[in-house]
């Protein structure tokens, strides 16, 4: 398994390498989206009810900016990389060799996610050293629970929307990125929500995600202290993982039953 992923890894890797101008370019894009949405917390700050917190509004914004960029990874890369391969033809050869879905989809995200990875790593370091972002409070033990335990929730939620982009020949990744970009707290906290928004917030693995993130990192929140947020995450990750793992392989089954595996 781990030297068919990394041979996917080899490819995509080949693949960006021809592209050297475009790694720069998103590194710049970074910098000038930090610029934006600083200048935006400074008019945004008065009205932002952040009371009790010890971090600042732009900090809040950041933090959500990066992290979401995982979650956003997962639930578009592998719908648009199951419909891409039903485009080109390769989905089907792919698959009639010994390689399982997961590995499939795991070889498929490894270079993305390493990208995303980097994406953060340079919205991180762009915050502390031009925008002052604190992280003396961190505590890297829960931010790596909690990050990773919500990492196998978006991967299952990602792999049940690309079932629907495997038997409706339809990408709806980017709806549902927009979804719960516009019912998340990237952008805001939860508080500036309508009242009767709120409880259904706290149903999506999303909230408890960013909010354990957040803690973990400026609140020097512990695992015991994140309960509920691990708690939580860890159920949609337990149910949703086998669940989507055996969508994929009932619809991998219909498409094939209907020799609509390769179709435009």
């Amino acid at each position: 398994m781990i030297t068919k992923i990394k041979a996917f890894f080899k490819r995509d890797f080949i693949i960006s390498a021809s592209y050297k101008i475009s790694f720069v370019l998103d590194i710049i894009v970074v910098f000038f989206q930090l610029l934006f949405w600083y200048y935006i917390s400074l008019f945004l700050t008065k009205n932002i009810p952040l009371e009790g917190l010890n971090y600042s509004y732009f900090e809040f914004l950041i933090i959500g900016i990066a992290f979401h960029s995982f979650l956003a990874f997962f639930l578009t890369n592998l719908s648009s990389q199951i419909r891409e391969s039903q485009v080109t033809g390769t989905l089907q050869s792919v698959l009639s060799t010994p390689i399982s879905p997961l590995t499939f989809f795991i070889g498929t995200s490894a270079f993305g996610f390493l990208k995303t990875a980097l994406k953060l790593f340079f919205i991180i370091l762009f915050g502390v050293i031009l925008f002052n972002l604190n992280l003396s409070n961190i505590n890297f033990l829960s931010l790596i629970v909690i990050f990773f335990i919500g990492i196998i929730s978006f991967f299952s939620i990602g792999l049940i929307i690309s079932c629907f982009a495997l038997v409706f020949k339809q990408d709806i990744s980017g709806w549902t990125d927009f979804f719960l970009r516009i019912f998340n707290i990237i952008y805001y906290p939860i508080i500036l929500f309508p009242v009767f928004i709120r409880p259904l917030l706290y149903l999506l693995p999303t909230t408890h995600y960013l909010k354990g993130i957040r803690l973990a990192i400026f609140e020097n929140a512990s695992i015991s202290s994140l309960g509920t947020n691990i708690l939580v995450l860890s159920v949609f990750a337990v149910i949703l993982l086998p669940l989507s793992l055996w969508l994929f392989n009932y619809s991998l089954k219909v498409v094939k039953k209907k020799g609509t595996l390769v179709e435009f």
